[in-house]
Parts: structure tokens; C-alpha cells; sequence
């Protein structure tokens, strides 16, 4: 009896909150018009793509018995005015009311308060995104036939509250004929196809996906006054693994053809001409998209500009690589004579070779060769190359190319390219084949010079019979020899492997948590998980009487709210805790019990406890070096980039470092790490001991390394700047400037210099 006045209680007072009196309904409920709604079939119910500033008075509300995960026709077959559920027929009896009442008590005055405070801000600024948290829970709809908005309500619904905040707005319409609007998606609709047509929606899709490697989201959108606009939403890479949120806004159909053509412009060439074109993006103060070539920035008004300065620029690239083509054929033609003039050579001494061979083998062979080569022979004269005449190459029917127009289109710069293309290729084709013959022709001329000292050999024991006859008995000597096959020496490159973030971390994660829990000793575990916690007092970068009153300070406020008699031990005496989806019985290491505080420690006490420390972390980064090379970032205060000889934190998860400021402007350090620099990991084991070894391998709670910046140099290599957009909860746009470090080991380039030296 009593939850049953308690729900009255209750449903009358959300009645007298949204103004509704049962008995006296108002008209603008009452009113309803047939729809004559026909349901987009081939269109998703679940995809919005128009979103609209609706007035409240303007819309039907509409209550289904149908479920909500059921098909649209049958939802709004069924479909009746809300006022069947408020003054049901005879036939229907209570049913129906008792519907709308318990609609009633499942909904809390919380609920009905946040729709409208969350209606109230999107009356006053539009949301970045466009869609919001809960914008699926309004289910509107439009007839096209009627002209007329509606609003379905499946009576299976978790969440009344948009149901309530809707009628509450009408009522107070009703009464003060204010209009008030309401910031909506519309169901079952298509794009208006007013700034784009449909097949171009899906043409932009692609484009932006191969330009930002990222699905927009595209949605037209009447403001306030009615007016169309449409919105292209996303993400893209804007430097290392950092995506800023971009938002182009097209106002009309003048700039949606503009847009359009530049990015299917951008599309092609990055397509056609992939090895030459690929773009970057920025974002400007207003997060609209920007593209960048060679630095180069390419809107609409640019892009023509664009197109002829790289048709001029390839025009002179297949201007110089012609006249490169044709002095190469002059010397292919060149090397092509020598060739055949010391094959023809080769040929006659080796016919001559081959003649003294054969008659050696017999008695009468000798004497028959020994005379015959008496006689004189005519001396072979060299002949000249084209007898000291430049050999004339023929001109190449080269692809005639149209030059010296006023504005070039993507196609002709796409054709070009294509024939500057083809024309490289030939120059590298000619260029090997001019290789080859130098190479052929330095073999020819080793095998000349073989042969003639052969038949030097042959010759120089002529001068008696008796010689020349003892040398035929003698064994059978080399012949021609060989060529040398010169090998161009190519210095071996040993591949090092690229660290990536998203695969690589977590088995750089357990590589680092198990050589970490291998090498180093307790006392060095300890002094690492100090230096996690307070980094400053070890570094020494604050007076040690401040650090001796904050540490005591943070002692007294451990023991007043954490300090626990009974530690992490469970009512059953068992220690259970998860980490990365694992139960382990470790317990956390304790700063205070490390340095062994008490309340009345002195500074000499500390300082000591600290040096140990200090000592500690020196041996600890003489055993631990990173297996590969990584980069790391860290934020920076206000001002020009120092990086002091402490020892430092930083982070390899630029996202998350990001993520800690909040400001407009952003300064971050990336420092490179190469192999083999001394770096100590925040992997599981510096937070817990493992006494029960049970404690999960891997870097679970932290993304953090220290490095020592007193032990190694920085050379600044670039400065990189941009504006970025996410990141934060405003998605309000930032500049960001990150200045990137190469670093060695101090005294490590002079060791590689003298290396060098001494390798020479």
C-alpha cells in the first residue's frame, strides 16, 4: 500500500513539473494530423545525416508498441498520437494510460533536467562533431508529404526523458507561445544533394580516406534560421601518432564545388603519381583542413598555380634528362666501336693462338708454323674511331609535349609526368647499358693483353729452330686468360628494425620488465620507484630543506588517511590485485618504508638516504640499455628548450603527454634514443615487489622511462610546429611546437671518430 502512494506521489510530481494536467490537456497535444510517412527502406534508421534546430510546437509526438530494434514500417504501422494514451477510447480501457504512466515512473525529474540543459547549450553553440552523447535518443522523423515532424516514442524503451523534456517544451509553448527549438538528428533521411550530390558524398569519402587514412563523417545540418550547411568531420595524422579533429563547414553550392574539386584533384595526383605526390595536413585556427606540398600550402585558389608550376618544373626535367639521353647515346655509340673494334682484335689473335695450338702437335706442324711465321706479316694498325670523327647519334622521336600554355589541368600534368616517367627510366636503362660495355670492353682489353703477351711469348722464342723447338715440348702453358669480372663493392647494411608504438610496445614492455627484474637488485628497484615519485628531491633541484618539509608533510597525510595496520591483506589473509587482467598477490613498493621515514627525520638523514639513492641509479643505468631505437617526449614549460643534466622523466606515449596540458600552446621535447643507451623502464617491477612472484610481466601502469641527461649529448635537429585540435575535452585548436633531439653518449662520437681514423 505504501509503494503504491509512493508511485503516485511520484507520478503526480513529474505531472506538475512538466506542466501536464490530465484532466486538462492542452490543444497543442491534443492536435493531430495524419502523416502519410513513407519509410525510406534502403536507408539506415540508425544513420543520422541531417541534423536540425526543429521548433517544439512543430512536432508530433507518436507512441509504438513495437519494439525499437524492430523494422520502421512496422514501428510506425502501429504507431499512434500520444493522445490515445492520454484519453484512451472505452474499448482500449486503461491500457493504454497505464502505458504512458509507466513511461512516466521509469523516467526521474534528473533525466528530464539533463535533456534540458544539454538542449540548452546546443541552443547556444553547435557541438564540434555535430552528432552529441545523446543524440540517438531522439527518434524524429519527417513527412515529405504533409510537411510535417514526428516524433516515435517504442513503448520498450530504457530512456523516456527526451519523450518528457518534448512535452514539457510544448506545454510551455502553449502558455507563452514562445518558440523554443530543439537541436535534433532526423531519422530515415537522405542528404539534401542541394551542396553535394550523393555519388559525390561517397567520391569525398574515399578521397579524404586516402589523404587522412580516415573515415569522415558528413552531415547537412539548417541552423537556427533555416539555412543549409554542410559539415565534413574527422580525423587525421598531423605528426608521429598525434590525429587532430578536423570540421570543414561548406556554406553553399559555390564552395562545395571548390571543395570537391580540390580534394578529387589532391586524389588523383596522389593516385596517378604516387611516387612523387603525397601530402600533408595541417589544420588553421578554425580546424578547417589544410594541404601542404614541399611546404607548400594547396587550396582551391592555388591549385591551378600549383598544376602549372609542376607542369613547368617537370617540362624541365624531361628537357635535361633528353640532352642527358642523347650524350649517353653518343657514349653507348662510343663504347659500342671500342667494343667491336677489340672483339675484331680479340678475334684475330685468338685465331692466331688457336693456329700455333693445333700445329705444335705434330713434327711436321712445328716446322711448318716456325716457317711460316718468318715471313712478314703486315702490322696490325689501330684503327681510330670513325677515323677521329665524332660518331652523330640521331635525334630520338621524343613525345612531343604541349609547353608555354596559360593554365594546365590535372590531366595534362598527369600525362606529363607519365612521359618524364618513361623517359627517366630510359636514361637508366642507357646508363646501365653504357655500364655494361665499359665493364665488357675492360675485360676485352685484359684478354688483349693476355693474348699479346702469349704471342709475345711465342715470337721471342723464334729466333732458332732449335729454341723454338724445345719451347713446343714444352708442358702446354695458360692460354687466354680470363677477363677479371669487376664487382662493384657495395658496403653491407645491417637492417634495424623500426619501433612501432601500437604492435611493438608491449614486447618492448616485457623484454624491458624481465631484464629489469634480472639485473637489477632490490636497493636498485627501490631507487628507481623513488625517482617515479619524487624526482625533484632526487635531482637535487630544490633546496633540501623545502624537500625535507614536503616529504614530511606527505608523511603525515599518508598516516592520517592511508596507512592501514593490515596492509593489502584480505579477510582471508590472501593479497589479490588485478593488473592487466591478471590477479597477482604483490604488494606496492612504499616510499616511506624505502627511505625509512619517521616523523622526526632531520635533514642529514635525509641527504644521506637520498645519496644512496642517487648511487643506486648510477648502477642501475650502467646494466639496463634499450634493445632498440625509440623516441621519447616530454612536455615543456614556457620558453626556449633546455634540457638539464639531471636525471629526467619522459614518456613514450606522446598522445598521453599531450593529454597533461591543457593550454593553448604546447612545447614538447622528442628525444630520438638510439640502441644501447642507458635507459631505465616504469615497468610493473618498479612498482611492486615480487615476493610471491606472481606479479604480471610487462608495462602495464606506466609509459615513462628516465634517461640521464647529465651522461649524454643533444643535438637539436628540427622544430616542428602545428596546430592541433583534440586531445581535450573543448576541442578547442592549440599550436604545438616540438623540438626533436639526436642524442649520443657523451664521448661516444669521439670514440666513432677515432674508429674511423684508424680503419683508414
Amino acid at each position: 500500500m505504501t509503494d503504491t502512494k509512493e508511485i503516485k506521489k511520484s507520478i503526480l510530481e513529474k505531472l506538475k513539473y512538466i506542466g501536464l494536467d490530465l484532466n486538462n490537456i492542452p490543444e497543442i497535444i491534443k492536435t493531430y494530423e495524419p502523416l502519410e510517412f513513407m519509410p525510406k527502406i534502403l536507408n539506415d534508421d540508425n544513420e543520422y545525416k541531417i541534423y536540425k534546430y526543429i521548433p517544439v510546437h512543430e512536432i508530433q509526438i507518436m507512441i509504438t508498441p513495437k519494439m525499437r530494434k524492430d523494422e520502421l514500417v512496422e514501428k510506425y504501422k502501429y504507431a499512434e498520437p500520444i493522445i490515445r494514451y492520454l484519453l484512451p477510447d472505452k474499448e482500449e480501457g486503461i491500457d493504454k494510460e497505464l502505458v504512458f504512466l509507466d513511461m512516466l515512473q521509469k523516467t526521474t525529474k534528473e533525466q528530464i533536467e539533463r535533456v534540458e540543459k544539454e538542449q540548452e547549450i546546443l541552443n547556444k553553440e553547435l557541438p564540434f562533431d555535430i552528432k552529441y552523447e545523446n543524440s540517438y535518443l531522439w527518434q524524429i522523423y519527417y513527412s515529405e508529404k504533409k510537411d510535417k515532424y514526428f516524433m516515435l516514442v517504442p513503448s520498450d524503451n530504457l530512456d523516456y526523458s527526451n519523450l518528457f523534456y518534448l512535452l514539457k517544451k510544448q506545454i510551455e509553448y502553449y502558455e507563452r507561445k514562445k518558440e523554443y527549438k530543439i537541436f535534433v538528428p532526423i531519422c530515415n533521411s537522405i542528404y539534401t544533394n542541394e551542396n553535394f550530390k550523393k555519388t559525390e558524398i561517397r567520391e569525398i569519402e574515399n578521397y579524404i580516406w586516402l589523404l587522412t587514412k580516415e573515415w569522415p563523417f558528413i552531415y547537412d545540418l539548417f541552423d537556427k534560421d533555416g539555412i543549409l550547411k554542410t559539415y565534413i568531420i574527422g580525423k587525421a595524422p598531423i605528426y608521429s601518432r598525434l590525429k587532430t579533429n578536423y570540421r570543414i563547414e561548406i556554406k553553399n553550392k559555390e564552395e562545395a564545388t571548390k571543395i570537391y574539386k580540390l580534394l578529387k584533384a589532391l586524389f588523383i595526383l596522389q593516385t596517378e603519381i604516387s611516387s612523387k605526390y603525397k601530402f600533408n595536413i595541417k589544420i588553421d585556427t578554425k580546424s578547417n583542413l589544410e594541404f601542404y606540398y614541399n611546404n607548400k600550402k594547396i587550396d582551391y585558389n592555388t591549385l591551378t598555380e600549383f598544376i602549372k608550376d609542376e607542369h613547368v618544373e617537370t617540362e624541365k626535367e624531361i628537357t635535361e634528362n633528353r640532352t642527358r639521353i642523347l650524350k649517353m647515346k653518343q657514349e653507348y655509340e662510343e663504347q659500342k666501336e671500342i667494343s667491336n673494334k677489340y672483339e675484331h682484335e680479340y678475334m684475330e689473335k685468338q685465331r692466331e693462338i688457336f693456329n700455333y695450338l693445333e700445329c705444335r702437335k705434330t713434327f711436321f706442324g712445328k716446322f711448318k708454323y716456325y716457317f711460316k711465321g718468318k715471313k712478314k706479316t703486315k702490322p696490325i694498325i689501330e684503327n681510330k674511331i670513325n677515323n677521329g670523327k665524332v660518331r652523330k647519334v640521331d635525334s630520338e622521336e621524343f613525345v612531343e609535349i604541349e609547353k608555354n600554355k596559360d593554365n594546365y589541368t590535372i590531366e595534362d600534368l598527369v600525362v606529363i609526368y607519365s612521359i618524364a616517367k618513361k623517359e627517366l627510366e630510359r636514361l637508366k636503362n642507357i646508363d646501365l647499358d653504357i655500364k655494361a660495355l665499359k665493364l665488357k670492353n675492360k675485360n676485352l682489353e685484359i684478354k688483349l693483353k693476355n693474348a699479346t703477351q702469349y704471342l709475345n711469348e711465342i715470337n721471342k722464342h723464334k729466333k732458332s729452330i732449335f729454341d723454338f723447338w724445345k719451347f713446343t715440348n714444352k708442358d702446354e702453358v695458360k692460354s687466354l686468360e680470363e677477363g677479371n669480372i669487376i664487382e662493384n663493392k657495395i658496403p653491407k647494411q645491417t637492417l634495424k628494425r623500426i619501433f612501432d608504438y601500437d604492435t611493438d610496445l608491449e614486447e618492448l614492455g616485457i623484454k624491458m620488465d624481465k631484464l629489469q627484474r634480472e639485473m637489477l637488485t632490490d636497493k636498485e628497484l627501490d631507487s628507481i620507484f623513488i625517482a617515479t615519485e619524487e624526482l625533484e628531491m632526487v635531482n637535487n633541484s630544490q633546496d633540501i630543506n623545502l624537500s625535507l618539509e614536503n616529504i614530511k608533510q606527505k608523511y603525515e597525510e599518508y598516516n592520517k588517511t592511508e596507512f592501514d595496520v593490515l596492509g593489502d591483506i584480505t579477510s582471508n589473509g590472501v593479497e589479490i590485485k588485478p593488473l592487466s587482467n591478471k590477479k597477482h598477490r604483490e604488494s606496492k613498493r612504499n616510499k616511506y618504508k624505502i627511505l625509512d621515514m619517521k616523523a622526526n627525520i632531520n635533514k642529514e638523514e635525509l641527504e644521506e638516504k637520498i645519496e644512496d639513492v642517487r648511487a643506486n641509479l648510477k648502477t642501475a643505468f650502467a646494466k639496463i640499455k634499450i634493445p632498440v631505437s625509440i623516441s621519447i617526449y616530454r612536455l615543456l614549460e614556457e620558453g626556449k628548450p633546455t634540457i638539464p643534466e639531471e636525471i629526467d622523466r619522459y614518456n613514450i606515449n606522446i598522445e598521453e603527454e599531450v593529454q597533461r596540458d591543457s593550454s593553448k600552446k604546447i612545447n614538447l621535447i622528442k628525444i630520438n634514443l638510439k640502441e644501447n643507451i642507458p635507459v631505465l623502464f616504469y615497468s610493473n617491477i618498479i612498482f611492486f615487489d615480487n615476493l610471491h612472484m606472481t606479479l604480471p610481466i610487462g608495462m602495464d601502469l606506466s609509459t615513462n622511462v628516465l634517461i640521464d641527461c647529465d651522461n649524454l649529448k643533444f643535438d637539436l635537429k628540427s622544430v616542428n610546429e602545428f596546430k592541433l585540435n583534440g586531445y581535450n575535452k573543448e576541442n578547442n585548436v592549440r599550436d604545438v611546437t616540438v623540438y626533436e633531439y639526436d642524442i649520443n653518449q657523451k664521448g661516444e662520437e669521439e670514440n666513432d671518430k677515432e674508429s674511423n681514423n684508424n680503419s683508414d
